[in-house]
């Protein structure tokens, strides 16, 4: 635990305050390994503003909620806990999504996100965030560059490199490209919606919650058409890459094919793109994390079930002409697919 008390943290924040400038949301389950990192990256960050820490544990069946309920009582002005006795996500009928976005646990005039697997490194990331929105009003989200490392936290590799080269160094992020490739959701600080400094949005969201389906990605289209994007080149946070034996999302992806759900929010962002009068095309994106992970999933585990998802892949591809298109401008990716699928069957 971060050796600091409340006091010290909260020093330089104006007296008498009632509510967050800024709440960090951080979302947990199972991260008994990593979620005292997370919350001391969090507590070490150095404001002249008041932030809050809404952390939701999803009912994680190790440690996790007895780890963040210490620091609730360590910090219980800052560190605000929601731990659920059963677990949200599994019920898939929006139940998670409406308690993380709900106004009562998002209260600040700005949000910023960070997993409990996750972490951030500079104790200046929110200061140097909610400096640039304050003075850069026509802005609605902000980022920067993130380090990728593995579960026992050995680097993998810097995205500052691939994204200054895409976006250029310190920049508006003008548009998004085929990929929707943007920083990692550990970087994300953005204005919250919710808030009445910002309530004109307010509508919009709610008018479009339908096609939002809890997705970093969903939430920067929204955000892009609130207002314009920034990058801050500087490395401030750091995403755990784990593939397998956890319970994280990429994780699972490995061990359940998942085409259907992703199918599903890939089509919503679609529908976004076409809503919000986007004019640039985004179903590459759709093909890359649909076909391409289908087709993956399959030649990996040779199912019978895993077929049909693969076959379901391709009927739902938006635009069949321009995914034959993108299947042969990518046709060193797709022949090796087709040899590692011939090679697992035969």
């Amino acid at each position: 635990m971060l050796n600091k008390t409340q006091d010290e943290i909260t020093k330089k924040w104006p007296l008498g305050w009632n509510e967050p400038a800024v709440t960090i949301r951080c979302a947990v389950y199972n991260h008994e390994d990593y979620i005292s990192k997370a919350l001391d990256s969090f507590l070490m960050q150095e404001t002249n503003f008041p932030f809050e820490i809404f952390v939701h544990d999803d009912a994680s069946t190790d440690n996790s909620a007895v780890i963040i309920q210490k620091y609730a009582e360590n910090f219980p002005d800052i560190v605000k806990p929601v731990l659920e006795i059963e677990n949200q996500y599994s019920k898939e009928n929006g139940s998670l999504k409406k308690i993380m976005w709900s106004p009562k646990f998002n209260r600040g005039k700005y949000i910023a996100l960070c997993e409990g697997d996750d972490y951030w490194t500079d104790p200046l990331k929110l200061q140097k965030q909610f400096d640039f929105l304050e003075q850069h009003t026509d802005y609605s989200f902000v980022t920067c560059a993130t380090n990728v490392i593995d579960e026992t936290g050995t680097f993998i590799e810097n995205n500052n490199r691939y994204l200054s080269k895409l976006y250029g160094e310190n920049v508006e992020i003008k548009n998004v490209n085929e990929y929707c490739d943007l920083p990692h959701t550990s970087s994300y600080f953005f204005k919250n919606f919710f808030h009445k400094d910002f309530a004109s949005f307010q509508g919009k969201f709610e008018k479009n919650y339908q096609y939002y389906k809890g997705w970093d990605k969903s939430l920067c289209l929204f955000l892009l058409s609130m207002g314009k994007m920034f990058y801050l080149a500087d490395t401030m946070s750091c995403y755990r890459f784990v593939k397998e034996g956890k319970n994280n999302w990429t994780s699972l992806k490995n061990t359940v094919n998942k085409t259907k759900t992703i199918a599903a929010v890939e089509t919503a962002m679609q529908i976004q793109v076409k809503e919000y009068g986007f004019n640039f095309n985004i179903k590459p994106h759709f093909y890359r994390n649909v076909f391409m992970y289908s087709a993956l999933y399959f030649a990996r585990k040779r199912t019978f079930e895993d077929f049909k998802l693969l076959l379901y892949a391709i009927k739902v591809c938006p635009n069949k002409i321009n995914f034959l298109f993108w299947v042969l401008k990518n046709r060193p990716r797709t022949l090796n697919l087709i040899k590692m699928i011939k090679e697992r069957i035969i």
